[in-house]
């Protein structure tokens, strides 16, 4: 009898120990960060028995081994450095004409992020480049599940070969999940309910695998046939790392995406500008959409953009320091120019061996 209480409290344990919530959840944790530091607010974005890899499936960019693009080191259209603004937001600049720069999504449970911060980025430029007139949103599902050498899909990709592949293959139109909205909508359940009682949204299940590449358009009330709804780059690049060519960049183009490694403290992110406690803990690579820039209680930031969905943060956004030597955010600030002239996918080579080849010709001098 004495060895059946045994195992029966044993089991009980493991039931209770596999439901325990990150630790990094816990208000403890949150009232720690808060009593250590004013700069910035941590508070509740996540239910405290959120299971950590609830949080790290989201943390979808692999900082290492992606591809080294070439760094653009000027352009004519770069406005001159004494005319940048103390503080900048793409979405007022260009709200007007492009009222998608200002809308955040939510990735679901999938490390989609790398995907979702260079469509992102790269809708927006179609969208200033063309004073409005091109308004739909490019297909995240495409970049995710059709490019082979990206990375693993929902179990995370490289930005710069996202990047590559919108130089070289191009992306169709498609929104958000469950609308029908473009070619190839978002096929990712979200938005989540995985703030706590603040989110509307229902709950999301554990995506078990990236949706297969589709050769069609997957929105039967779409129009176009696939193979005319790309849209393409021009040679995609890096930004260089100071902050002066990125604000420049920003200003000529519109938002670029970036990388960097998230730690612990950053989920519970709530307002101010955000810098990684001496104390955090790395917890995966993640990628995001660059709106701006600006000054708070004489701290400098950038304006980022995250894909937890609007009741995550400040509204979906963060301000990050800049320069910061744990998050590195000027490190990896990649974009591509939209190329208005190639519109259809007629005699388009195989985007797998032009990845390839494309590979093997960058500089391996320079680095992202």
């Amino acid at each position: 009898m004495k060895v059946v209480i045994f195992f029966l409290c044993i089991s009980a344990y493991v039931k209770v120990s596999l439901a325990e919530g990150a630790y990094f959840l816990s208000d403890d944790f949150i009232n720690d960060i808060n009593s250590k530091q004013d700069q910035w607010k941590a508070g509740r974005n996540f239910d405290p028995n959120t299971p950590e890899e609830d949080i790290k499936v989201r943390l979808g960019a692999i900082l290492d081994g992606d591809v080294k693009p070439r760094v653009k080191t000027f352009d004519p259209n770069w406005p001159a450095e004494t005319k940048i603004p103390k503080n900048f937001d793409a979405r007022k600049r260009w709200r007007k004409q492009c009222p998608r720069i200002a809308e955040v999504l939510d990735q679901g449970k999938c490390g989609s992020c790398w995907a979702i911060a260079v469509t992102q980025a790269f809708t927006d430029r179609w969208c200033i480049i063309t004073k409005g007139k091109h308004q739909m949103r490019l297909s995240t599902s495409n970049l995710l599940s059709c490019c082979y050498l990206c990375g693993f899909g929902c179990d995370g990709g490289f930005p710069g070969m996202a990047w590559l592949y919108v130089q070289r293959h191009g992306l169709p139109s498609g929104g958000n999940y469950n609308t029908t909205e473009g070619c190839q909508p978002y096929s990712i359940p979200s938005p989540c309910k995985y703030q706590g009682d603040d989110s509307p949204y229902q709950p999301c299940t554990p995506v078990k695998e990236t949706p297969p590449c589709e050769s069609r358009c997957t929105n039967s009330k779409y129009s176009k046939r696939l193979d005319k709804d790309y849209r393409y780059g021009h040679d995609m690049y890096a930004v260089p790392h100071d902050e002066k060519s990125i604000m420049r960049e920003i200003l000529a183009y519109g938002p670029v995406s970036t990388a960097f490694g998230v730690m612990d403290d950053f989920p519970s992110y709530k307002s101010g500008v955000y810098e990684p406690s001496a104390s955090a803990k790395f917890l995966g690579g993640h990628a995001v959409k660059v709106l701006g820039w600006g000054v708070e209680n004489k701290v400098p930031y950038w304006l980022v953009m995250n894909s937890w969905n609007e009741y995550w943060g400040d509204h979906g956004l963060i301000k990050i320091k800049r320069n910061s030597p744990r998050v590195k955010l000027e490190v990896a600030c990649l974009a591509a120019v939209p190329n208005t002239k190639k519109k259809s996918t007629e005699d388009m080579e195989d985007p797998e061996a032009v990845a390839d080849s494309s590979v093997e010709s960058l500089n391996e001098d320079e680095e992202v």
